[in-house]
């Protein structure tokens, strides 16, 4: 019997061909990115996004100290 683990490697791989030569001919759209395994959707829905999500800015600076006081304890 085959394992799994070879199953989603050999899948990953044929993923990583397919994808590969579809960016070589030309037939993925300028929004679509893939860099080896991910592949990524470049959209202004997207961006936007982001910046509402960054917003926050004592929220991500007091995020990041805790972050950094958790890790030297």
């Amino acid at each position: 019997m085959v394992d799994t683990l070879w199953l989603a490697l050999g899948g990953l791989v044929i993923y990583m061909i397919i994808v590969a030569t579809a960016q070589k001919r030309g037939l993925l759209p300028p929004q679509v990115r893939a860099q080896g395994p991910i592949t990524t959707l470049h959209t202004q829905y997207g961006k936007v996004l982001l910046d509402r999500l960054a917003s926050p800015k004592r929220f991500w600076r007091a995020w990041g100290i805790s972050a950094l006081g958790s890790r030297s304890s």
